[in-house]
């Protein structure tokens, strides 16, 4: 999963592409995951950027809707809230929007499976 940043309260978030490995479990609608930041802006996220997602949701025919937790080792008194909404271009590929509650943070989300 990949979030362009387009907007943020942080000028220097904005541009940014972070990039996410998140691993979904689907029981009929609804979805439960995880993951971990590990690029920022193509590049190995700093130790101190690296994050945990803890992620519920559903999906139906028409979208993808998640919530989602994000939640670093070095500051764990800090968690990020936000949804992601994606529309399938495929059955591995899809687009959308984020927002998260750190410095109105919003943009460009997408998705695509990976084999393994």
């Amino acid at each position: 999963m990949i979030h362009f940043v387009e907007t943020s309260q942080r000028r220097d978030f904005v541009g940014l592409d972070i990039e996410f490995h998140i691993t979904f479990f689907q029981d009929g609608g609804q979805l439960a995951g995880e993951g971990e930041k590990f690029l920022v802006d193509r590049q190995p996220a700093d130790p101190d950027e690296v994050s945990r997602l803890a992620i519920t949701g559903w999906a139906d025919d028409e979208e993808v809707r998640i919530s989602l937790m994000e939640s670093s080792p070095q500051g764990p008194d800090r968690t990020i809230i936000g949804e992601i909404v994606w529309k399938a271009l495929s059955p591995d590929h899809m687009i959308g929007s984020f927002r998260v509650d750190l410095a109105e943070t919003s943009g460009r989300s997408e998705a695509m499976r990976q084999a393994g």
